[in-house]
């Protein structure tokens, strides 16, 4: 209720920010000891992942479930079983219940999904029977929103900016440049040059989730 601690409002979003930095952790901790801690301290001195577990909004949730559906469907690709597969969907229920941006992160994994199925199997029918059985079940739920509740809603916050101007300010915020007081446009460049160097690394190695961090 509106009378309520404003910690109980935001208690959910710093257990999913904190359990995030632990996620993160584990899923480095797959590779090394080194890639564990590398990945736990770029989620816990992030400054967007701390200004978002400190909110009583959906976004530190959506961020926990990203992580977590990325985790899960390395390990499924890697080695496929119903406990992995439920496990997926559960965690993108919770992704799509926290926040509809995680629509993007959905289109991501299964682009990711849809690579490693046909190389697998070589047809486009198995490979779409598959991404149903991954992807139909959040299909359906989120049908079941649109028809529902999707005309109602009303969009908030602030007025809307270019996705340039949005993706700069994001990267500048992420590295510590308050870039909302002016910040310099050349730490985002150097920051999405880096990023683009790592994604054709991983092309180069043949791992296909570079498509979807791209």
């Amino acid at each position: 209720g509106p009378q309520a601690d404003a910690f109980a409002y935001r208690a959910l979003a710093i257990g999913a920010g904190t359990a995030a930095v632990a996620m993160a952790a584990a899923m480095g901790w797959r590779r090394s000891r080194r890639d564990g801690l590398i990945a736990a301290g770029l989620i816990a001195f992030s400054y967007p992942m701390i200004h978002f577990s400190s909110e009583a909004r959906g976004y530190a949730l959506l961020l926990l479930a990203a992580l977590a559906s990325f985790h899960l469907m390395e390990a499924y690709l890697r080695a496929p079983s119903r406990r992995r597969l439920a496990a997926f969907i559960l965690v993108s229920l919770l992704g799509l219940a926290s926040h509809l941006t995680f629509l993007m992160v959905e289109a991501g994994l299964a682009a990711w999904a849809a690579m490693v199925l046909y190389r697998r199997f070589g047809s486009i029918v198995s490979t779409l029977a598959r991404l149903i059985l991954l992807f139909g079940v959040q299909f359906l739920v989120l049908e079941a929103f649109a028809a529902v509740a999707w005309n109602n809603m009303v969009i908030g916050g602030s007025p809307s900016v270019s996705a340039a101007s949005s993706a700069a300010i994001t990267v500048q915020l992420g590295f510590g440049v308050d870039a909302l007081a002016g910040g310099s446009n050349w730490l985002a460049v150097a920051v999405v040059s880096a990023v683009i160097m790592m994604i054709w690394r991983l092309y180069r190695e043949g791992d296909a989730s570079w498509i979807f961090h791209l």
